[in-house]
């Protein structure tokens, strides 16, 4: 059986036909075809030009998120001094890196960080805002109110917990020390316009502890403290308070503002970091106080009385700028403006009035009623307490602030 092949002829009939056809093709098929591949280019360098486009947009907006959320650390506040406050208490050893002498460069740089943002005619015009009357009604409250309140809780609230004689006398010797530096910070969070006004009293508070605060515990407690250094108390004064200010004003006034401006989220994450680290080692250092030592229910006790001091001193510096307010020391204005004033002459007193340099109550406990361990328990449990209470009367205020700018009304 023979199998039929395609002639030679047939064969290259075939291929002139096929070579024909491809060369009468249209020009409209061949345009197509080069446009189809044209088209491929493009969309493949046009893909590659956004991907590439979108990394770069990505890379450039890293540095944007993260100037973002550092300019939003103090939003951070709240839950930041809550968890410290928290790791502090059931891990006081992370803040052991935290030591004593860390404490004036510490609270030096939250200085340095107000005055970065104040002008040094703020200082005249805290004085001049209501002729003075909030500046005398604060040395008033730091050395007449407080210790009043602090005598009166030692009588009244500490007999009536069934606490010793001796946790009055550490809750009195509070009640006689200088303000605490870091008042000024909180205040600067809470009060902006009012900074200055507090690093006055604060600074007026220091300078005038040295002669009144032995001679208010002789009064009071009927007990000579040992003399206090003038030099040493203007040189602590200085380190943490005057140089830092002056420097930071000096800042702001040398520097350019584009600078200042691009610096200052990440000074607010680093005065975040010192406060937490404030507020958490003063708490862990005294954490035995607070966790029962010697008896769960004589540190609750022990921590209800101390901070009944302090909430009445924080009550009595409210009190005081009300009465400032109606004498007409409200700060100029009317209405909105008026309102702002009162508010924040309000808190910088409440402030004031609440917070202590307890830790120097604790130092001369110490070295004046060593023998009695429940005068230096009073001291240390203030020293933690009044930190803690003091920044969670911040958050508090803030959140208002918060709520009052989404539109609901504040009072």
């Amino acid at each position: 059986m023979s199998t039929s092949t395609p002639s030679s002829s047939s064969l290259r009939a075939a291929a002139a036909s096929s070579s024909s056809s491809s060369a009468s093709s249209s020009p409209e098929d061949s345009s197509s075809n080069n446009s189809t591949s044209s088209s491929s280019n493009n969309s493949t360098s046009s893909s590659s030009n956004s991907s590439s486009g979108s990394s770069e947009s990505q890379n450039k907006s890293l540095p944007r998120v993260l100037y973002s959320s550092l300019s939003r650390s103090n939003d951070a506040l709240p839950l930041a001094v809550v968890a410290a406050a928290g790791l502090a208490l059931l891990r006081p050893e992370a803040f052991a890196f935290f030591e004593p002498r860390h404490y004036p460069p510490a609270l030096g740089f939250l200085s340095f960080s107000i005055g970065l943002s104040l002008d040094p005619s703020s200082f005249a015009a805290a004085l001049s805002r209501d002729g003075g009357r909030g500046f005398a009604a604060g040395v008033a409250l730091q050395w007449l109110v407080k210790p009043l309140v602090g005598i009166s809780v030692a009588r009244t609230v500490v007999p009536l917990l069934g606490l010793p004689t001796a946790v009055g006398n550490g809750i009195v010797l509070c009640s006689v020390v200088s303000g605490a530096q870091l008042s000024n910070y909180a205040t600067f969070l809470a009060a902006p316009a009012f900074a200055p006004l507090a690093v006055l009293l604060t600074s007026t508070s220091t300078a005038l502890g040295s002669v009144l605060t032995p001679l208010l515990a002789l009064l009071l407690l009927r007990t000579r403290l040992p003399p206090f250094d003038p030099a040493a108390v203007a040189s602590s004064l200085a380190q943490v308070v005057v140089l830092p200010i002056a420097a930071g004003v000096a800042a702001q006034r040398a520097l350019p503002p584009k600078m200042i401006a691009a610096a200052r989220p990440g000074l607010s994450f680093l005065a975040l970091l010192d406060t937490v680290s404030c507020v958490g080692a003063s708490l862990a250092s005294n954490s035995r106080f607070l966790t029962g030592e010697g008896g769960s229910s004589t540190a609750a006790l022990i921590l209800a009385a101390v901070l009944s001091f302090h909430g009445l001193c924080a009550l009595a510096g409210s009190a005081a700028a009300s009465v400032v307010s109606r004498c007409g020391g409200g700060g100029g204005g009317g209405g909105e403006e008026e309102e702002e004033n009162k508010r924040g002459l309000g808190r910088c007193l409440a402030l004031q009035g609440g917070m202590q340099s307890s830790l120097l109550a604790l130092l001369l406990a110490h070295s004046v009623f060593g023998a009695d361990p429940l005068v230096s328990a009073a001291a240390g449990v203030s020293t933690a307490a009044m930190t803690v209470f003091g920044f969670l009367l911040v958050v508090y205020w803030r959140s208002r602030d918060g709520r009052s700018r989404d539109g609901r009304k504040v009072s």
